[in-house]
């Protein structure tokens, strides 16, 4: 059905229209007539259909209201009264995505499914859980925060799943840092809140605070509705009208985003965060600048600043990057480079695994390297090698795990949510030509000059290690607690038992089946019997076999090569993690890993390496081992591609010391971020060693006892990397073969 601007459908007037042909869709953006409420619709023919619900809501304290209520609206809502209806639909649907997620200034509902009716029902449970929850006082306690007390004798304390969840988010030096640094460039805004909430101020947060915040900001006037994909957009709108928008009355909300006003001089600010009684403080300091750079609403700006943080920031061959790394001033480049997530932007850059009296030299390296580049010009490979990555990217729109439709929601909303045009970060092709033409006039070098160089509005954050802060911390509440428990009648001490008694009782209490019957759910007549398949033509079955898939790609081709690794000696099991990123990473006997780094870039999407390992179906003794190669480029450039790659495996080279050190202190810091965010991964691992070879062996290749390889590994190649050198050819000599 064709849609006319100015006409009304359903109740929705169609406000605005437009082909935006890098997305092969046709964006039309209504407006709800009663509510006010704006609908975007993105048709085209991708059947992975997408429907998400955001509401713009931003915080005024710490108190973590925002994400407290995300988790709470999925606990039941008037249609559907089951206790976590999330749960129960990831049961019985065919979801390709389903979640809820907090931002700094937003909350954003979306679902995803490729079955019409799965897909609807997905929609209806979330839109009556956000405009009709059932927000109770148990339901606050459960998912925010409440004092518990399991008998009179025992020790109060704080529960909640909020509360506990940014706990954990607090105990990760990395997080706060990110966080302070937000919250100390934008200090007079809602950036400068804790929109997850801080474990701290979560308990100060109330019933009824808790309940006005979705009065006020759960309301049609204040969303906005995003459908993405092949279904009926008259469809759409019929149901949202029919089924929710009409029962609702427009209203004024204020929830307008401020700019922060920019600094005379530099800020600096020092946190702390815990380690253990017993861990070394050495080299445990982080070091991170910020900077306010200019608004989202800005297309040309985020643009052109993502491209330059990849050229600065993007690949170990990156100016600034690699001056940081080379320093040795740190173990890891932080920061992440631009972030267009708010409605200012920023620019963030330091290092971990630093001392505190490393800050200036830190920071003097950072200014004095972007300075250079601005005195002598960018590198015109370096500045092509990174617009040209850029704009492979956003060709090829691969986001891995997430549906298409939700990244252009969330690209959308950058402009969207601020009240500019939604379709503007939706195309880059004219944009992209304009900064290309401009590439080579100092464009870059000129931003550099404006944003990072002229430019007093910085936050300076050190985070630094303190032996059992967490320790302090923790008895600090146990004394708040014994407090309040010591001030309490015998009365209010037996209610506070029942209360606990009640949300437990209540929180293990199955739904009744009267209940779960109301969520709605698929008939095996709603899905289709066959199975999709992928056609796999076999161009050679000797060895090397080669298998070839002719599918859509959008002219990119798409390469993998496989050595088998079984031949490796298990002795030598614990380098194959590693080899990958050395031939990649330490460049060839051609060209150094620089130069690589750029032809990567002007010609390719990009090569990565992992290592994998399974066992036979019916033999789980016999253990598989595999090091992948992967690697992408447009069809025309397939042969650059092949050529790169031929010279990598081929001539690799491990001469240089420096660079071995880099990579295996980037793979072991890599290792401790994962360990402390994962930190459960690797336990099931090492129980996983007691119970099967393929157990065993995976542990050795990427467990606590790897990690514990590269520890001892790094320390032998700081002494003699030489040696260590030669240990990774004697494994790539094994593996790197036309018979593997």
């Amino acid at each position: 059905m064709s849609f006319e601007s100015g006409k009304s459908y359903s109740g929705f007037r169609l406000s605005l229209q437009e082909s935006i042909s890098e997305l092969n869709s046709l964006a039309l953006l209504f407006t709800h007539e009663k509510t006010g409420a704006e609908v975007l619709v993105m048709e085209n023919d991708d059947d992975n259909k997408v429907f998400s619900a955001t509401f713009k809501t931003p915080p005024s304290n710490d108190r973590g209201v925002a994400h407290i209520l995300e988790h709470s609206v999925l606990c039941g809502s008037r249609k559907y009264p089951v206790k976590e209806p999330f749960l129960e639909l990831l049961k019985g649907s065919l979801q390709t995505f389903l979640n809820a997620m907090t931002f700094p200034d937003k909350t954003m509902y979306p679902v995803a499914s490729r079955n019409k009716k799965d897909f609807f029902n997905l929609m209806d449970v979330y839109l009556d859980a956000v405009f009709y929850p059932n927000i109770t006082a148990e339901t606050f306690m459960q998912e925010g925060w409440h004092h518990e007390l399991e008998a009179p004798d025992k020790d109060i304390t704080y529960k909640g799943v909020v509360f506990n969840e940014m706990k954990g988010v607090f105990s990760s030096p990395e997080s706060i840092l990110d966080r302070h640094l937000s919250h100390s460039l934008f200090p007079k805004t809602t950036y400068g809140y804790e929109s997850g909430g801080d474990p701290d101020a979560i308990p100060e947060l109330t019933f009824d605070e808790f309940k006005n915040f979705h009065r006020k900001f759960y309301h049609p006037s204040n969303s906005r509705i995003f459908f993405y994909g092949d279904g009926d957009t008259s469809e759409y709108l019929d149901f949202l009208n029919r089924e929710y928008l009409k029962d609702f009355e427009s209203i004024e909300i204020e929830s307008a985003v401020s700019a922060q006003r920019r600094f005379s001089k530099p800020k600096r600010k020092v946190i702390s965060y815990a380690v253990s009684k017993d861990e070394s403080l050495e080299n445990k300091t982080f070091v991170v600048v910020g900077l306010k750079l200019d608004k989202s609403t800005n297309h040309e700006h985020c643009m052109a600043l993502n491209i330059l943080s990849h050229l600065l920031l993007g690949t170990s061959a990156s100016p600034l990057r690699k001056a940081l790394i080379d320093s040795e001033l740190g173990s890891e480049v932080i920061g992440g480079g631009f972030d267009d997530n708010r409605f200012e932007t920023m620019f963030a850059v330091g290092l971990k695994g630093t001392e505190a009296n490393h800050e200036d030299k830190i920071l003097d390296l950072v200014f004095s390297t972007l300075k250079s580049l601005v005195d002598d010009g960018i590198e015109e490979d370096m500045v092509k090698s990174a617009v040209n990555s850029v704009d492979f990217k956003l060709r090829e729109s691969n986001f891995g795990g997430f549906p298409k439709g939700i990244v252009y929601n969330i690209q959308a909303l950058a402009s969207w949510l601020y009240g500019s045009d939604p379709f503007m970060h939706l195309k880059y092709d004219k944009l992209m030509r304009k900064i290309k033409r401009k590439s080579s006039e100092g464009y870059f070098e000129r931003l550099i000059d404006k944003y990072l160089l002229n430019n007093n509005h910085q936050s300076i954050v050190l985070a630094v290690p303190k032996a059992d802060l967490a320790k302090k911390k923790d008895a600090k509440i146990r004394k708040k607690m014994k407090v309040l428990k010591t001030s309490m009648s015998p009365e209010a001490i037996d209610s506070l038992v029942e209360k606990t008694q009640v949300l437990q009782a209540a929180q293990i209490k199955p739904d009744s089946p009267e209940a779960l019957e109301k969520l709605p759910s698929l008939d095996l007549t709603d899905i289709r019997r066959e199975s999709e398949r992928f056609p796999t033509e076999v161009k050679r079955k000797s060895e090397p076999e080669i298998l070839f898939h002719d599918l859509f790609t959008n002219k990119i081709a798409y390469v993998q090569i496989g050595f088998d690794a079984t031949g490796v000696p298990l002795d030598k099991l614990q380098y194959l993690p590693l080899i990958g990123r050395l031939v990649l990473g330490m460049g060839t006997r051609r060209h150094s890993y620089m130069e690589i780094s750029q032809l990567l870039g002007i010609h390719t999407g990009g090569l990565r390496s992992w290592h994998f390992s399974s066992a036979l179906v019916n033999d789980h003794r016999h253990i598989l081992s595999r090091v992948f190669f992967s690697g992408k480029a447009l069809m025309e450039n397939v042969d650059n591609l092949f050529d790169i790659w031929d010279e990598l495996i081929g001539e690799y080279n491990f001469d240089n010391p420096k660079r071995l050190i880099e990579i295996i202190k980037s793979a072991k810091a890599d290792m401790e971020d994962s360990i402390l965010s994962s930190g459960n991964h690797y336990v099931l691992s090492r129980l996983q060693s007691y119970q099967s070879p393929l157990g065993r062996y995976n542990e050795l290749a990427e467990g606590i006892s790897f990690y514990h390889f590269v520890e001892k590994l790094l320390v032998r190649a700081e002494k003699n990397p030489d040696e260590v050198a030669e240990e990774f050819r004697g494994v790539a000599r094994i593996l790197l073969t036309k018979e593997n």
